[in-house]
C-alpha cells in the first residue's frame, strides 16, 4: 500500500493500526502516537490507550476496559456512541498480516525522518550553517541503520503533513472550506434542490437564508439525475445555469457518465478553485456504503481533495430506513471523516400543497457553525424564504419531550420511546440514561430484560 508524502494512511489502514496496537503493544506501542492518526476519533482512542498501557505494554488490554476508560474522557458527549460502536468495530477486526503492518509503519516512519531532515538541511544551507547539514544526514544514516526504536519525534504531525488553512467558510458558519460536508435526507426531502438553491446563490456570491457566502464556480456532479431533470429544477426557481453554476450529469454529450473516484479529472477541477458537490455518495461507492472497507476509500479521496486544493468537497446521501431523523445510511466512519452536516427534512403544509417546509438539522460540526435553518418553498411561485423553525421550542426542552412521551405511553419500551420522542437518537439515549431515577425509571421486563419506562411522579 503506498504512502502519499501529504497523507498518512486511509481510515481502514488506521483502524488495523489501532487493533494491532490494542492486541499487540508490546511490539508497536513505539511506533504509533496519537497525531499519527487523521480523525479526532482514532486520536483520543489511541491517547487513552497508549496512557493505559504505558507502564505495562506486555499485556493486552481489554475492549471493556478501552471503553470504560473513554467514558471517563468522553463524558455524556453527543459522540459517545460513536466511540463505543468504533472500538467494538475495531476490536472485532481480523488480523492476519500484522507482518506488513508493522513494515509499512516503519517505512512511513523512515520516510518522514527523511522528510524532515531534508527540510532542516535547506534552511541550514540557506543560513550557511553547511556543517549542521553534514550532522544532520550523518545522524540519520547512524539511526536508520541501527534499528532503534521510533518514538514521538520520528513521526510528521499533521501541520508538517499539509499546509496549514485558515478556518474560513463557503458559507459562514454552514459550509467550511477545506473540509467535507454531507447533506442528508429521506428520499423526496428537497437535498438535492436545497443544495442547488445554495449553489446559486455562491456562484452568484449572494446571502443564503441570510449567511454571507464566499463567491465561487460550483460543479455539481449528479449521478442521480439527467440534465431535463436539473433544468427543470432550475426554471421552477429562476435559476441560471451558466457561467458560474456548472452540471454534469448522466447523459452528458460530450464527456459522457462521470467517473468514479478516485479520478484525477476531479483535482483538475478543484485546482480551478471549483466547489465540487458529488450526488450521491452512493453512486461513488457503487451502492456499497455499509462496510468500512468499501466506504473508506472514497471518504479519504473527498477529504484528500479537500485538504489539497483547499476547496469545499460536498456530498449529498440518503437517510437510514431504520432511524428516520439525523441518520444516514452507512458505516461509522461516514459521521467520522465529516467536518459539517446536515439532515434536511420537508414536510408539507397542511393549508397548501404547493408549499413544503425544509428544516436542516445540524449533525456534526467539527469547525463550529452548524445551524439548524428552516426554508419554506413555493413550487407554484418558484420562490424560497428563511423562516424560523417550528421545532425549535422542542429543541430547547427535549427532557420534557421524553417525559410527555413516556406519560402518554405508560410501559413503553425504550425503542418506542425513542422513535416517538423525534429527537436524534443519539441525542434521546443519553437524555434517557441523565433522567433515569430522576424523572423516569427503567424497567427490565421479559427473558431479554428489554427495558420498560414509566414516570416516578405517576408511581408516587
Amino acid at each position: 500500500m503506498p504512502v502519499s508524502p501529504e497523507y498518512v494512511y486511509g481510515e481502514v489502514f488506521q483502524m488495523r493500526l489501532l487493533s494491532y496496537l490494542l492486541r499487540d503493544p508490546e511490539k508497536i506501542f513505539d511506533l504509533v502516537e496519537p497525531q499519527y492518526f487523521t480523525s479526532p476519533l482514532f486520536v483520543e482512542i489511541c491517547r487513552v490507550a497508549k496512557k493505559a498501557l504505558k507502564n505495562d505494554r506486555s499485556s493486552k488490554l481489554h475492549r471493556h476496559t478501552l471503553i470504560e476508560l473513554l467514558r471517563q474522557t468522553v463524558g455524556d458527549d453527543d459522540a459517545w456512541p460513536l466511540y463505543k460502536s468504533t472500538v467494538k468495530e475495531i476490536y472485532s477486526l481480523e488480523l492476519r498480516d500484522k507482518p506488513v503492518l508493522h513494515g509499512q509503519v516503519l517505512q512511513f516512519a523512515k520516510e518522514s525522518r527523511y522528510r524532515e531532515a531534508l527540510e532542516n538541511s535547506e534552511r541550514d544551507v540557506n543560513s550557511k550553517h553547511y556543517e549542521r547539514v553534514h550532522e544532520r544526514m550523518e545522524k540519520l544514516r547512524t539511526s536508520l541503520d541501527s534499528g532503534e526504536p521510533l518514538g514521538h519525534n520520528d513521526f510528521q504531525t499533521p501541520h508538517r503533513l499539509q499546509k496549514a488553512k485558515d478556518n474560513t467558510w463557503l458559507i459562514d458558519q454552514f459550509i467550511p472550506d477545506n473540509g467535507l460536508t454531507l447533506f442528508v435526507g429521506p428520499p423526496e426531502s428537497a437535498k438535492s434542490l436545497v443544495s442547488l438553491l445554495w449553489e446559486y446563490s455562491v456562484s452568484r456570491g449572494q446571502k443564503f437564508l441570510g449567511l454571507t457566502t464566499r463567491r465561487s464556480t460550483v460543479l455539481h456532479i449528479d449521478c442521480e439525475n439527467g440534465m431535463s431533470e436539473v433544468k427543470r429544477r432550475c426554471e421552477l426557481f429562476g435559476i441560471r445555469i451558466a457561467p458560474d453554476l456548472l452540471f454534469w450529469c448522466l447523459d452528458d454529450p460530450k464527456r459522457g457518465v462521470p467517473p468514479q473516484l478516485p479520478d484525477p479529472i476531479y483535482e483538475q477541477f478543484a485546482q480551478k478553485g471549483w466547489v465540487l458537490v458529488f450526488d450521491s455518495l452512493a453512486f461513488q461507492t457503487s451502492g456499497r456504503v455499509i462496510k468500512a472497507e468499501d466506504i473508506v476509500p472514497i471518504l479519504f479521496e473527498f477529504k484528500r481533495l479537500a485538504a489539497k486544493t483547499g476547496i469545499p468537497i460536498v456530498v449529498i446521501h440518503h437517510a437510514s430506513d431504520k432511524d428516520g431523523r439525523n441518520t444516514y445510511l452507512g458505516s461509522t466512519l461516514i459521521r467520522a471523516s465529516l467536518d459539517a452536516g446536515y439532515f434536511v427534512e420537508t414536510t408539507k403544509d397542511p393549508t397548501d400543497n404547493d408549499r413544503q417546509l425544509v428544516e436542516l438539522y445540524s449533525i456534526k460540526g467539527r469547525r463550529g457553525g452548524g445551524p439548524t435553518l428552516a426554508m419554506q418553498l413555493d413550487f407554484e411561485d418558484g420562490d424560497y424564504w428563511k423562516v424560523d423553525s417550528p421545532h425549535e421550542e422542542e429543541k430547547r426542552e427535549p427532557m420534557q419531550i421524553l417525559a410527555d412521551v413516556i406519560r402518554k405511553h405508560p410501559n413503553c419500551p425504550k425503542e418506542k420511546v425513542l422513535e416517538k420522542s423525534h429527537l436524534p437518537r443519539h441525542k434521546a439515549r443519553q437524555l434517557l440514561q441523565l433522567g433515569e431515577g430522576k424523572y423516569w425509571r427503567a424497567v427490565k421486563t421479559g427473558t431479554k430484560n428489554h427495558l420498560r419506562y414509566e414516570l416516578i411522579e405517576e408511581d408516587s
